[in-house]
């Protein structure tokens, strides 16, 4: 696990009690290592973290979130980053109405500055149907 945004999750994930987390993520050279530290179950993606930026990749993970989500009674959705994780939790919450949060860092919007205007409408999308409301009880973006 390197560090910054993948530091943070990996160590919120292997604070929560055995059983009580599932993660839903892509194949990565360190998986094996990784997923070891954690209590819970981690479900990997047969592809990897580029291929869950194309729409086939997005709509696997997604159809695959939703299916665990049911099989495993989800109660919520916390989910790393905006793209590409965001879509999957959207989807999960449109088929389950499970509820989702999104992270959204800095670096997120950073990211997406020069696209701003062509992607506005996706990532709107996104935010204004987050199932829960900001930490300070109001929306944050966009």
């Amino acid at each position: 696990m390197g560090g910054g945004i993948a530091r943070l999750h990996g160590e919120l994930a292997r604070r929560y009690p055995a059983g009580e987390l599932i993660v839903s993520t892509p194949q990565d050279a360190d998986a094996a290592e990784v997923d070891a530290q954690f209590g819970g179950a981690v479900d990997r993606l047969p592809v990897g973290r580029r291929h869950t930026k194309s729409l086939p990749g997005l709509l696997l993970w997604s159809r695959r979130a939703a299916s665990l989500a049911r099989q495993r009674a989800v109660r919520f959705v916390y989910c790393g980053n905006v793209k590409p994780a965001g879509y999957p939790a959207r989807w999960v919450y449109e088929r389950t109405k499970t509820p989702y949060c999104i992270f959204l860092y800095g670096a997120d919007l950073l990211s997406e500055q020069h696209k701003y205007h062509h992607s506005r409408r996706a990532r709107s999308w996104v935010a204004r149907r987050r199932s829960s409301p900001s930490p300070t009880g109001r929306a944050t973006w966009p």
